[in-house]
């Protein structure tokens, strides 16, 4: 169940130059909704994790909001006054899980998750906060909002990269994730294939290195990691070997 676009939310390039994009002019009738009870985020004792990029300031910038239609229950995540916050409703009222001190004015990795009945919280890839957190987060005919609040009382600034999953990666992953997601944000990163094919023929990556060779019809784009450093324009077969910075077309 994807969301809907509500208004016309606004796609930047997260950097200059840059081909990522962040979604950003959240207002009171542009955001992104799940407008119906989905089940698949009624989170009971089982791990989960939220996740995404989001970029600050001192203002009230929600990320994710879910809530039943009276307020009787839900999840709020979000950046306010400097601080990375996430509440949970007890039925009588939002209490504050974690707030914690977060970056401003730039882009800024985070994770709320729950690993084995443990909350926790992590600010590019490093982890801030870890308490028991055994509540379940089943919130019957909730509805999901991204970029706002429910009661439409605050918007968020830009985000990008957002994902909600029922695993919870461990510390190693995290950091993992965080590193190689960072250089996408970079000034003119460029994140996708090279040219306008976009059927890939072949691809290998070169163990010595480690970068990776995509071929194209016409092209072949070259990656470390998630972005492409470089590319060339050739018309390729559909074999393709990497060994040692060598490259054997066919």
């Amino acid at each position: 169940m994807g969301l809907a676009v509500r208004g016309n939310p606004t796609r930047v390039p997260v950097a200059t130059g840059a081909q990522l994009a962040a979604y950003s002019g959240f207002n009171a009738g542009s955001y992104f909704e799940q407008p119906y009870y989905n089940t698949n985020l009624d989170f009971w004792e089982n791990d989960f994790c939220f996740m995404g990029w989001t970029k600050a300031d001192n203002a009230d910038r929600p990320i994710f909001h879910r809530t039943t239609p009276d307020g009787a229950g839900g999840i709020l995540i979000r950046n306010a006054s400097g601080l990375f916050e996430v509440f949970a409703n007890n039925n009588t009222g939002y209490v504050v899980f974690a707030a914690i001190p977060a970056p401003t004015d730039t882009w800024m990795h985070f994770a709320f998750l729950r690993e084995n009945g443990v909350g926790k919280i992590y600010i590019n890839g490093k982890l801030e906060f870890a308490a028991p957190l055994t509540k379940n987060l089943d919130f019957p005919d909730a509805i999901l909002q991204v970029g706002r609040r429910a009661d439409n009382a605050a918007r968020a600034k830009e985000l990008a990269l957002l994902r909600v999953g029922a695993t919870a990666p461990n510390a190693a992953q995290m950091a993992k994730i965080y590193r190689d997601e960072w250089p996408m944000f970079q000034p003119n990163a460029q994140v996708s294939l090279h040219g306008t094919y976009k059927n890939v023929n072949a691809l290998t990556r070169d163990k010595d290195t480690g970068l990776l060779h995509v071929a194209t019809p016409v092209s072949r784009s070259i990656f470390a990691g998630l972005v492409r450093i470089e590319s060339k324009t050739a018309s390729l077969g559909s074999k393709i070997a990497a060994h040692d910075g060598m490259i054997l077309e066919d």
